[in-house]
């Protein structure tokens, strides 16, 4: 009973919290609202006439059973969003369009409100906060895209990425799996009939043109992406540094690893950019070795790290090779004379 009688309070808590922000207590120097708009309005110039880009966030991971992997956004969903959360999408039309009454260049489908996976898994923004804390004028919940009435046939381009097939379909009815089902209908995205020119297709899809586009927007960094690359680099050699410092024969490559990503949370960089590599010995050689499963470091042996860490989205590259004790001997240096 007493659960009970706190769970009215646990969700009025979720859903102020959702109101004004995903986490109150984010850090602050995140990328700006001001930032994310800059970025649309800079893809929107970009996009031909009489187009329309959408995008999709990232699947959700499943690690094992009821268990998922920590999510992570797609970066070009985030970079034009700052939104952190799965089961959305993102719709910028080159010119504004007039849809249920609203004049708009863009939309943004959010999950909505759920009292009890809030509980769960913690509070979502939810449309309110999508307009709030993301600037969109005109946000949607994820189960209104269905029946809201974008005609995509009469784009001359509509442009996205090509679709791998790996979303897993939940049993939430506006999860990402629902969400893609719903554009390939309303964009009339080719059956496996037309691929096989079997039917006629539309031919106003492009998966091509989108890549491009964000490449080149990317390609030349902002003022304040470049302070965000500057403090993963420099987050990323403080690890280097420190471990060099400690590592000893003996040590597991894993326990290696674990001191780089201590530094990494440490500094509140939230992810690894890459999964790590950590390889002792003959595992060096190993170019993408990621095992870093070798229980002890032998004495004499040269350790490669290859490590970054990803700070507010935006990853360093560190690779050096220490020695477990001592100096790098002389064969060891691959020197000709």
């Amino acid at each position: 009973m007493k659960t009970l009688r706190c769970f009215p309070g646990l969700l009025f808590l979720l859903f102020t919290t959702s109101l004004f922000g995903q986490n109150p207590n984010l850090p602050d120097d995140l990328l700006s609202e001001d930032f994310h708009a800059g970025r649309r309005e800079a893809l929107r110039a970009k996009m031909p006439d009489n187009s329309v880009a959408v995008f999709f966030a990232n699947p959700v991971r499943n690690r094992a059973n009821d268990v998922d992997y920590l999510y992570h956004q797609d970066p070009n969903f985030y970079y034009l969003t700052g939104h952190r959360e799965p089961h959305a999408i993102l719709v910028i039309f080159k010119e504004k369009q007039q849809l249920n009454g609203k004049r708009t260049d863009e939309l943004i489908f959010v999950q909505g409100h759920d009292a009890l996976k809030e509980l769960y898994n913690g509070a979502r923004l939810g449309k309110e906060g999508a307009r709030t804390n993301l600037g969109f004028s005109v946000a949607y919940e994820g189960s209104d895209f269905a029946d809201l009435p974008i005609d995509f046939s009469k784009f001359d381009q509509v442009l996205f990425y090509e679709f791998h097939n790996d979303v897993r379909n939940s049993t939430d009815k506006e999860d990402l799996y629902d969400l893609i089902v719903a554009f390939k209908r309303k964009a009339r995205y080719p059956s496996h009939s037309q691929i096989l020119g079997l039917e006629p297709q539309q031919n106003n899809l492009n998966t091509k043109t989108l890549d491009s586009l964000m490449q080149k927007l990317r390609g030349i960094k902002t003022a304040e992406e470049l302070d965000l690359l500057r403090k993963a680099a420099y987050i990323s050699a403080l690890g280097q540094r420190e471990v060099m410092k400690a590592i000893r024969p003996g040590m597991s490559e894993l326990e290696v690893q674990g001191m780089h990503e201590f530094v990494y949370k440490k500094y509140r960089a939230e992810y690894e950019g890459y999964p790590s590599i950590v390889g002792a010995g003959h595992n060096g050689c190993v170019l993408h070795y990621i095992e870093n499963y070798k229980p002890e470091i032998e004495d004499g042996e040269l350790i490669l790290m290859d490590l970054g860490a990803e700070y507010h989205g935006y990853t360093a590259d560190v690779t050096r090779t220490s020695p477990g004790k001592g100096k790098i001997r002389r064969e060891q240096e691959g020197r000709c004379d």
